[in-house]
């Protein structure tokens, strides 16, 4: 007999087994188990009334659809942190998300392992490319000294600086690039975009962000490009610039090895994260973006050291084939500036004033509506450099004759 028939003669004989009495029952299940060939406790339990089948075991769902949206709302809006940097950034976001009172305090007590859990089907993938405009500078190489590697900076003003290219895969002409500065200690990251890569341009650049750091130069650290490797830039950063808007003390100035660039690895990895994302790898060669992408780039500077935790390396052993990495608890470079001692508690007390009057959501979406007209201007410009190249019709056809 095929189990399609068995189940079949089994569903016939459920209402005559039920209804039956003992010695009926006993009738019922010898014929069964010949016609079958089922085990005699197997038929019983087929033949039996069904109970009502009893909740899932295990703790009851904490989190539902609610809080489960809520959380993905966040986590897109937090530029897609990692749960444990989220875990710590919730309580900065919360605020102003429009969320119930009950969700908020859910994804409050949500652990970075429930958060990986809920998240595991949105997770974006991102492909990173590979491209590097750095040519290197042999003036003043030998004057500066290569940076000393291993020390871990134990207060803020160590900064390693770099320039992205928005080249869009190609370094014939003109075009934008980004400078980028970051601070070692707290990770606050500042950038500026700039017209080519001169040093009168570059120089500017790094002038007008140390006017607005919370902290001052101690450490200036280059890659060996001609852009920082020269004697304009040499000259600013050895003058005092007292009576100037911010008296800053005489600094050193190092530069990573040659064609290792992961000597300055915390500001290349900011490329990414503050550059990258935010502009990926298209060509701007239009002098009229330069002014949004600052908007751009003060915005974003805000909602990054405000609102954005970061992890930093505590140990890195090898076990074998791998490395095993520890790391500190996620902070804000805001929240790592105000632990260090070495900060003025008038610039700290700046901070404390900056951050009341600030919201991670308005930053956003002051953020995203500059992108957005960013990139509309570059498509319009684009689409009048087009129809300026463009051939006339007329001159066309007396070329062809």
């Amino acid at each position: 007999m095929s189990g399609r028939l068995k189940r079949e003669y089994i569903e016939f004989l459920t209402n005559c087994y039920q209804k039956a009495d003992r010695s009926r029952r006993s009738q019922l299940l010898d014929e069964a188990q010949r016609y079958t060939g089922l085990h005699r406790k197997s038929l019983i339990r087929a033949l039996k009334p069904q109970k009502k089948r009893k909740s899932a075991r295990g703790a009851k769902r904490i989190y539902d659809e609610e809080a489960i949206k809520g959380l993905r709302k966040i986590w897109r809006k937090s530029d897609q942190m990692c749960s444990k940097r989220l875990v710590r950034a919730m309580k900065d976001w919360l605020p102003g998300s429009g969320l119930t009172e009950e969700v908020q305090e859910k994804l409050l007590q949500m652990s970075a392992s429930s958060i990986d859990r809920y998240l595991k089907p949105y997770r974006a993938q991102y492909r990173r490319s590979r491209r590097s405009g750095t040519r290197p500078g042999k003036l003043l190489k030998e004057m500066i000294p290569v940076k000393a590697l291993g020390n871990i900076a134990s207060r803020a003003g160590t900064v390693d600086v770099d320039t992205v290219a928005h080249c869009g895969g190609s370094l014939l002409g003109d075009f934008i690039w980004s400078v980028n500065i970051t601070d070692e200690f707290s990770g606050w990251t500042e950038s500026r975009g700039v017209w080519g890569k001169h040093a009168k341009n570059v120089c500017a650049a790094i002038e007008e962000i140390e006017s607005e750091l919370p902290f001052e130069i101690a450490v200036f650290n280059v890659d060996n490009g001609t852009e920082f490797l020269n004697h304009r830039l040499k000259e600013y950063l050895s003058s005092h610039k007292e009576g100037g808007p911010k008296h800053r003390k005489k600094f050193v100035m190092t530069r990573s090895r040659s064609y290792h660039k992961n000597d300055n690895a915390h500001v290349e990895q900011k490329n990414w994260t503050h550059i990258r994302q935010l502009f990926g790898y298209e060509r701007f060669d239009f002098k009229e973006l330069l002014s949004l992408m600052n908007d751009v780039y003060r915005v974003n500077s805000l909602l990054l050291n405000y609102f954005h935790p970061q992890m930093k390396l505590k140990s890195k052993v090898r076990v074998g084939k791998k490395y095993k990495k520890k790391y500190d608890e996620p902070k804000t470079p805001y929240e790592r500036l105000l632990n260090d001692s070495s900060l003025p508690e008038e610039d700290k007390s700046k901070l404390r004033e900056t951050k009341t009057k600030l919201s991670p959501w308005k930053l956003t979406d002051q953020r995203e509506e500059l992108l957005a007209q960013f990139f509309k201007l570059k498509k319009k410009l684009e689409s009048e450099r087009d129809r300026d190249s463009a051939i006339p019709t007329s001159d066309l056809g007396n070329t062809i004759q």
